[in-house]
């Protein structure tokens, strides 16, 4: 008897994940969509992310679908461009006291 409990907590376990990663989607994120959230740490900072459009970013010959977004701070600014089908980043505008630009060849998956 114990056994075959134990078989069936196994096997509950080993099931679980396959059932919880199965429901996971992608979100859809459209023009207007926005979030605040705040980083505590040894500085608080303010961080709203805002979804400001969809645009083709062609990358060493490559053309991915980008979600484009604003990421702003206390401390800086920047523009954020998501590949809409694995939301890695593929290129960052990086707005402080000079512009700077970092394009990613692959797109970097968090």
């Amino acid at each position: 008897m114990m056994r075959k409990l134990l078989i069936i907590c196994i096997m509950a376990i080993c099931v679980f994940p396959l059932v919880n990663a199965a429901t996971l989607k992608k979100p859809e994120w459209k023009e207007g969509d926005y979030w605040e959230h705040e980083l505590v740490g040894n500085i608080n900072e303010k961080v709203i992310t805002r979804i400001f459009g969809i645009e083709n970013l062609t990358i060493g010959g490559t053309t991915h679908n980008c979600i484009v977004a604003t990421v702003e701070s206390n401390a800086s600014r920047k523009i954020v461009y998501y590949d809409r089908e694995s939301l890695a980043v593929v290129k960052e505008m990086i707005y402080n006291d000079e512009t700077e630009e970092k394009i990613y060849d692959p797109p970097l998956s968090f």
